[in-house]
């Protein structure tokens, strides 16, 4: 079926996915319970779609970025360079998981510690959920360089040229992980915190403002594909620099009780 039995089988795997999680969910299966009643009300919904409806305007943006710099990238630099930029994302996927893992659990004690009000403890959780992302990042990373020219031939055999474009871009990819940890463990924080509109505002200011503003620069210019590629880096810099202001600021300690008191005014 080629690349259209490619992506019926990643929907037909997550549709699986799903199903067996919400199987599990209903049948209590999960550390989060399935509750039949008390469910359904109306300051519930206003206060998931308070702390939701950012999360989500967060993912637009990542899709509507994420299309625009393919886009420039296809039109100016033709499929090789595509290729390669693909090809370099899905070597460094294991080390991007890693991140998101910790994400994950820094979110989900971050949020716990806020729960049993205290807020110190959960300052050092994200902290230290931070630190562990970035070396963990930062080892696979330079175990995928050592191995960059290998890999981009298992995966494109014998094309130089393309070849060519995914080292280079892997290593741009590699010095990139560290700051990426940053943003997945202090985001991940934030989120559990239930401060989910200031990483709307950071993914704004670093894809849209700076990968595809100097994308679109880059390309006016004529600059080689690896300055495109490079646009990756100032990216999750304005984006780790941003996230890691407002953490330090501790405004996210009271974002929770302060939606749920206005909704309750309301």
């Amino acid at each position: 079926m080629g690349p259209a039995g490619s992506a019926l089988a990643m929907s037909l795997s997550l549709a699986l996915g799903g199903l067996i999680l919400l199987i599990m969910w209903m049948r209590q299966g999960l550390i989060v319970k399935y509750i039949k009643d008390g469910w359904n009300e109306r300051l519930r919904y206003r206060h998931l779609f308070s702390i939701g409806f950012p999360a989500l305007l967060e993912q637009v943006l990542f899709q509507v970025g994420f299309v625009v710099f393919l886009m420039l990238i296809g039109n100016y630099y033709g499929t090789k360079a595509f290729a390669a930029y693909n090809v370099g994302v899905n070597m460094l996927n294991v080390a991007m998981v890693m991140g998101f893992g910790f994400s994950i659990a820094g979110s989900t004690l971050v949020g716990q510690n806020l729960g049993a009000d205290d807020p110190e403890a959960a300052v050092r959780i994200g902290w230290r959920t931070c630190w562990m992302a970035v070396i963990s990042m930062s080892v696979l990373a330079l175990v995928i360089v050592i191995f960059a020219e290998p890999f981009a031939r298992f995966f494109l055999g014998k094309d130089d040229l393309t070849i060519k474009y995914t080292v280079q871009f892997t290593y741009i990819l590699a010095a990139m992980l560290p700051i990426l940890g940053i943003d997945v463990a202090i985001s991940g924080a934030l989120r559990g915190a239930g401060d989910t509109r200031f990483p709307v505002l950071s993914t704004f200011c670093g894809l849209i403002g700076m990968r595809c503003g100097l994308t679109l620069l880059f390309t006016w210019m004529g600059l080689p594909v690896v300055w495109v590629y490079g646009t990756i880096i100032g990216d999750f810099v304005v984006r780790g620099v941003l996230l890691v202001w407002r953490y330090q600021s501790g405004r996210w300690k009271k974002v929770i009780s302060n939606e749920a008191l206005n909704l309750e005014r309301q």
